[in-house]
């Protein structure tokens, strides 16, 4: 079946030829076919497919879910995956959100920086139209540079990341509309992920040979007892399944009814504390007290 790696699996690319042999560990990358004669549809968006489950921001566990056999179709060969498998989410959400944000910020903070120079010489409205523009532009810069922490795993503004991830849900309204909103969205929405007919992904397993179960369409086998290659999980594990994971962010009715108190748990509305004293308070006092030091040693 070609050469195994130090954990014992083949690994073997889609369409590459590879003779499959009863109890080979074998990682096999190949398209989702339709095992059932009807596929399930999708919590969020409604789609046919074999697999789907919701997760919700950068959390990588599913909160919903349904699954049904499905063929991986290889190189001519179809091997049955049955439910429970895991789907592991091809996605990196975590890099999605790093690389929103740090795009947002980029216009952001070009927008303030263009609006410093604009209050030089603005006076009376204009003046204070810009003055709130920036104000409101420093808050959303303030709660993106949250998010890009909290997606690094790092805390910002709270003491845990429990609290940062409320506090950041909280207040994604303030960029509704404008720039930080897909930032936001990528972090804290529900999305889906996917097995699709026709979706490329890679299953791990040990495959074997067992007859056919009833119900299950597309299958192949001996004419007088159908039977067809079937994956099995590795160690008492179910498969393993590399799949695909697409956004798609929940209807703003509902983000709006989670806001205020609806059916979801409550999170603070107002921003907290900052935990500890503040950097830059704590470096003044640092620099005036070695100042200080200094004086008297000279006199």
């Amino acid at each position: 079946m070609g050469g195994s790696t130090a954990d014992g699996i083949t690994r073997v690319e889609r369409g590459a030829r590879v003779a499959l042999e009863e109890g080979a560990r074998v990682q096999l990358a190949g398209s989702v076919r339709l095992a059932m004669p009807e596929p399930l549809r999708s919590s969020l968006g409604d789609r046919p497919c074999a697999y789907w489950d919701v997760r919700e921001g950068l959390d990588d566990a599913p909160k919903d879910r349904g699954a049904q056999p499905f063929w991986l179709e290889h190189a001519g060969e179809r091997v049955l995956v049955r439910p429970p498998y895991e789907v592991r989410a091809r996605a990196d959400r975590r890099r999605e959100v790093l690389d929103a944000v740090d795009a947002d910020l980029g216009a952001i903070e070009a927008r303030i920086g263009a609006l410093k120079d604009q209050l030089r010489s603005a006076q009376g409205p204009e003046a204070s139209a810009l003055a709130k523009e920036r104000k409101s532009l420093a808050k959303v810069a303030t709660l993106l540079y949250t998010t890009r922490a909290h997606a690094r795993g790092k805390l910002h503004r709270s003491s845990s990341l429990k609290a940062q991830e409320a506090w950041i849900r909280a207040n994604a309204h303030l960029v509704e509309g404008q720039a930080g909103s897909r930032s936001l969205s990528l972090a804290v929405d529900r999305w889906e992920v996917l097995l699709e007919p026709g979706d490329t992904v890679a299953a791990v397993g040990v495959v074997g040979r067992e007859p056919l179960p009833a119900g299950i369409a597309g299958g192949g086998g001996y004419r007088e007892r159908p039977t067809c290659w079937v994956l099995r999980g590795l160690d008492g594990e179910p498969p393993l399944i590399l799949g695909v994971g697409e956004a798609a962010p929940r209807p703003p009715a509902e983000r709006r009814k989670e806001r205020s108190g609806g059916s979801s748990p409550h999170v603070p509305s107002a921003l907290p504390p900052r935990q500890g004293m503040d950097p830059i308070l704590k470096w003044t006092l640092i620099l005036v007290g070695a100042a200080v030091a200094l004086a008297w040693l000279l006199r």
